[in-house]
């Protein structure tokens, strides 16, 4: 997954859906999607995941400064973090609450 994330976030933009805010979007859901993986798979503190995490969104955008046709955006970077405390929340409900309740999952 970080690997299609970097590649998306490296590539020329190609042209794509004229919806504004979607780029936010895109963050959001990325970023949300790899807290949760992260926080299922490894058995490390959490912290030392978010910041990971926080910490490639801003090398994100540290790149795509460099880039032709690409720019580094601070909005980016609060959408990532967005989607770190979302994939957090879902991390929480699905340890605390489906996995209890599930618990043949194990």
């Amino acid at each position: 997954m970080i690997a299609a994330i970097s590649w998306l976030a490296f590539t020329p933009k190609a042209p794509g859906l004229d919806i504004q805010h979607f780029d936010k979007i895109n963050h959001l859901a990325a970023f949300s999607s790899l807290t949760l993986i992260a926080l299922l798979a490894f058995s490390v503190p959490a912290s030392r995941i978010y910041l990971g995490l926080l910490g490639y969104g801003i090398t994100i955008e540290l790149v795509q400064s460099q880039l032709p046709n690409r720019f580094a955006s601070v909005a980016d970077i609060a959408a990532d973090g967005v989607g770190i405390i979302l994939g957090a929340g879902l991390y929480w409900i699905t340890e605390k609450w489906l996995m209890k309740k599930w618990q043949w999952l194990r």
